[in-house]
């Protein structure tokens, strides 16, 4: 019977580190991702709504100004209910003829 020393350098401990360091980048992608939803109610900011419908947050000012697109505005920041963005885009859906 031998016995094997097994260090840090050993194939695989270095293997184990790789796995653990390559689930930690996942948990921390997902984690960025993830939103705690209120009352069954997401919500997204101004700056993620504008990237997601590729506009212009100013587009997005003036959509607000005109009472055109539904939001919240709690102490100076501006949210968006995910359901309420989206019956509003779908209530605006044209059909190609």
């Amino acid at each position: 019977m031998t016995e094997e020393i097994i260090t840090k350098r050993h194939p695989s401990v270095e293997a184990f580190f790789a796995d653990a360091r390559e689930s930690t980048e996942m948990i921390d992608t997902i984690a960025k991702n993830v939103r705690p939803a209120l009352n069954g109610q997401t919500f997204i900011d101004d700056k993620e709504l504008a990237e997601r419908l590729s506009l212009h947050r100013r587009t997005l000012q003036n959509f607000r100004n005109d009472n055109i697109l539904p939001y919240y505005k709690i102490g100076g920041k501006v949210i968006y209910d995910e359901a309420e963005i989206e019956a509003w885009l779908n209530s605006n859906y044209h059909p190609r003829y």
